[in-house]
């Protein structure tokens, strides 16, 4: 009985500390608020990146709401990340806004510069060999329209 206990007991903590993770990695907010999140309010740009990577954790398929219909998410960064996968965006810095007119016929272009780190369970908040480091372009078709992102890579 006492061989059994002593198998049990570690499993049972290393199961529970799997769950945990698995948990606690899904709920990643990325810096947003609740109406940002819930679509309460119109995002700025930058929230709309972070709503991409807080859609792109948890497996949720409203991340084409505001990718750009030339976009297929399952080619993108981010679309293969698995449950036991965490994601943590170390920078986003905006390099460059274009108004109207620009070569697009849009009200307005944002383009960022962004960098994480993708790893099993736990990714690290610091910058490694292994961080991405891409780029977002991001339109607003109109004054009034939401940000769509319509490029994501260095390409």
């Amino acid at each position: 009985m006492k061989k059994k206990l002593s198998v049990i007991i570690p499993l049972s903590v290393i199961a529970i500390a799997f769950i945990f993770v698995i948990f606690y990695n899904r709920n990643e907010d990325f810096g947003l608020s609740n109406d940002a999140i819930n679509a309460e309010k119109q995002l700025s740009a930058e929230e709309t990146i972070r709503l991409y990577f807080y859609y792109s954790n948890r497996k949720d398929d409203s991340v084409s709401n505001i990718l750009d219909d030339s976009l297929v998410y399952d080619d993108l960064p981010l679309s293969s990340v698995s449950l036991v996968e965490d994601i943590n965006l170390i920078h986003l810095e905006e390099l460059l806004t274009e108004n109207s007119p620009n070569e697009l016929g849009v009200y307005e272009i944002k383009t960022f510069q962004v960098k994480f780190n993708c790893s099993f369970f736990i990714a690290s908040g610091r910058e490694s060999e292994d961080t991405v480091d891409i780029g977002f372009v991001l339109v607003k078709q109109e004054s009034d329209s939401p940000w769509t992102i319509i490029s994501i890579g260095n390409g």
